[in-house]
């Protein structure tokens, strides 16, 4: 594996009013920004469906992670190929995920 950078990620679960119901950070060493915004989806989702969710909305502010989770059809490098890969299957799974781009000040009311 390429020695990278150790990155911070964070996810943030809500309900359907936007109150605060789980979430998780943590630290990562990635290759690229890319493998870090889509380890955040992938914890998230994972953190989303252990907590029992059938219908989520994933909102990320990358539009490449964006396109790249919208669209199975683009080829993507080496390194994130396993986490695009991971995602898409967790997508399969019985339950309604619904993928948004966001603004990047929309992201903040993370913090």
């Amino acid at each position: 594996m390429h020695n990278g950078d150790i990155v911070w990620f964070g996810c943030a679960i809500r309900d359907h009013n936007g109150d605060w119901q789980r979430g998780c950070a943590g630290t990562i060493q990635i290759s690229s920004v890319l493998e870090g915004e889509l380890f955040a989806i992938y914890k998230g989702l994972l953190l989303a469906w252990e907590a029992g969710f059938k219908e989520v909305y994933c909102e990320t502010d990358c539009h490449e992670t964006y396109v790249l989770l919208k669209d199975s059809n683009i080829p993507f490098c080496s390194e994130e190929s396993v986490l695009i890969s991971r995602i898409q299957n967790i997508l399969l799974w019985p339950w309604r995920v619904e993928l948004n781009l966001i603004s990047s000040l929309a992201s903040l009311l993370f913090l």
